[in-house]
């Protein structure tokens, strides 16, 4: 699925603070895919938010890069690269992840 070219409009955790989910807006080429996700990441750890809006980046989060990997101990590593909308990057580990509609 691609997630690079999405907006991310909010981040939440759920489940007593132990599963972090973020809601995805797809970008309208994406005709094949619901236009609003969940992504639910189980057992989040790790969460570094690095954002700078600066003086002139106003509204939501439009990622320019996505990369999942699983390392060889079951566990995922996340990030989200906003390339300058704003400039920054999301990062997190989780022990599962699941994409709801």
């Amino acid at each position: 699925m691609p997630l690079s070219d999405v907006s991310l409009d909010g981040i939440r955790w759920r489940n007593d603070g132990k599963d972090l989910e973020l809601k995805i807006r797809m970008h309208s080429s994406y005709k094949d895919f619901p236009k609003h996700l969940n992504l639910v990441a189980e057992w989040a750890t790790n969460l570094k938010i690095d954002l700078d809006w600066g003086a002139r980046h106003i509204g939501t989060l439009l990622s320019w890069g996505f990369d999942l990997s699983k390392d060889e101990s079951g566990v995922y590593n996340v990030m989200f690269d906003f390339g300058g909308s704003p400039g920054g990057s999301i990062s997190f580990k989780c022990n599962e992840i699941s994409i709801n509609t």
